[in-house]
């Protein structure tokens, strides 16, 4: 179904080497598996998922809230049921955030944990 594989998000991390400053941004995220994992996976800036589809979008809400309640994310995290084509004003957002400037409205269908949720 399209979804990257454990192994294959450990050889993506391996490579990109991201260090703590690092947003990661899962474009098509689907049910946000590597998206988790990789927040679980080291102290990054941000991890953001954007998914078009409300079902797989809604399970990754799930896994996150579950995720969360487990304490396994170092990272913060955001998931976004929303189109590719937005996802410069997403990034543009997070650079805001970062530094310390208003962000803009939030997008509907957005599930948000980490520094300021």
């Amino acid at each position: 179904d399209g979804e990257l594989l454990e192994e294959g998000v450990e050889q993506l991390l391996r490579l990109l080497q991201p260090g703590p400053g690092a947003v990661f941004c899962d474009l098509g995220s689907g049910r946000g598996e590597a998206l988790l994992h990789v927040a679980a996976r080291g102290r990054y800036r941000g991890c953001i998922g954007v998914e078009l589809l409300e079902e797989r979008h809604s399970t990754a809400v799930g896994s996150l809230a579950a995720a969360v309640g487990d304490g396994l994310l170092p990272s913060p995290v955001r998931l976004v049921r929303g189109d590719l084509t937005e996802v410069g004003a997403w990034v543009e957002r997070e650079r805001a955030e970062a530094d310390g400037a208003e962000a803009p409205r939030r997008w509907s269908g957005e599930a948000r944990v980490g520094r300021d949720s």
